[in-house]
């Protein structure tokens, strides 16, 4: 297949461009970034709208848009490269927007109230790719081959977003760790290598329904994934569980940093990209304590503050 990557130089779109060249289809990589460019892949430097009206006459099989978050973005790669199957990136999380939509049905209301619970940054993003999700419907009902990936939060190695590194640093110095709401809720992790398998595997198929999930399984409590992240250490760090109310009082700013305390279980779909390809996912016990991640300055920082915070609690 002869296809164009919207967004290939990180994280999953690296996997993803790295396993569709191991199986030795024609890649096409547009993105700003030169650092970590695939190897084997023909690549453009350049800003997405740039790159994609000089491709506007060239033909390809698949589309894979990374970089579309809003309706704009979405409509403008669909009239660039218009033979192309075209698969939208989008988030699980958009069910956050309406909780009584399953993963695989789009939003057509959004509930306020529970919209009003998430930081801003996130709604922002959130609405944003509502927009692209309806600009891809609308165009599959014009009879053209799109559809909608939504993919749960993923982990890798080079993870700029530093989520690794915010459990892993904090750990290191021996002292106690803030659970966030004791950590038992339960966070559906996925491994960029094995989403990146499963994607090779479905994308023949990716226009056969209109929306699909990368959800890997039923996922792990969030302590039980801090412990395989630490593990290794000689003394896995001591859990101090902490309300959320408590955080976002005396704290705040700690619940805008950690990464999973907000995630809970979401039930996959009949069209699951891992079911559907029969790929298994790799247990959290033999990748997650292994990833190299990318730390970030603001952590020890963030760290002092927690611990001062801890030993106010103590007294």
């Amino acid at each position: 297949m002869k296809v164009l990557v919207v967004g290939g130089t990180r994280l999953l779109g690296r996997s993803v461009v790295r396993h569709l060249l191991d199986s030795r289809h024609l890649v096409t990589v547009l993105s700003r970034r030169m650092e970590a460019f695939p190897t084997g892949a023909r690549r453009l430097l350049m800003d997405r709208r740039a790159g994609l009206q000089q491709l506007t006459n060239e033909s390809f099989d698949i589309v894979l848009d990374f970089l579309a978050y809003d309706g704009v973005a979405a409509a403008e790669a669909l009239a660039a490269i218009s033979d192309a199957t075209y698969v939208l990136i989008s988030s699980t999380w958009m069910t956050r927007l309406d909780p009584g939509v399953s993963v695989d049905q789009s939003i057509s209301e959004i509930d306020i109230d529970a919209s009003a619970q998430l930081p801003a940054v996130t709604r922002e993003y959130l609405l944003g790719k509502k927009e692209a999700e309806s600009v891809v419907l609308q165009a599959r009902r014009g009879n053209r081959r799109a559809t909608v990936l939504r993919l749960p939060i993923f982990l890798g190695d080079g993870d700029h977003t530093g989520r690794i590194e915010f459990y892993r640093e904090r750990s290191r110095d021996g002292g106690p760790v803030i659970a966030v709401d004791g950590g038992h809720n339960c966070a559906q992790v996925a491994w960029t290598e094995d989403l990146a398998r499963a994607v090779l595997n479905w994308l023949p198929f990716a226009s056969s329904h209109p929306m699909w999930d990368g959800l890997p399984d039923r996922g792990l409590p969030v302590r039980q994934l801090l412990a395989l992240i630490v593990r290794g250490a000689e003394q896995l760090p001591r859990l101090v569980e902490v309300p959320s109310a408590t955080l976002a009082r005396h704290l705040p700013d700690y619940l805008e940093y950690e990464p999973l305390w907000r995630e809970e279980a979401l039930p996959s779909s009949e069209q699951n990209i891992f079911t559907m390809t029969a790929t298994v996912a790799t247990p959290y016990s033999e990748w997650i304590c292994n990833l190299k991640g990318a730390p970030d300055r603001s952590f020890p920082i963030l760290r002092n503050r927690e611990l001062r915070f801890i030993e106010q609690l103590a007294l």
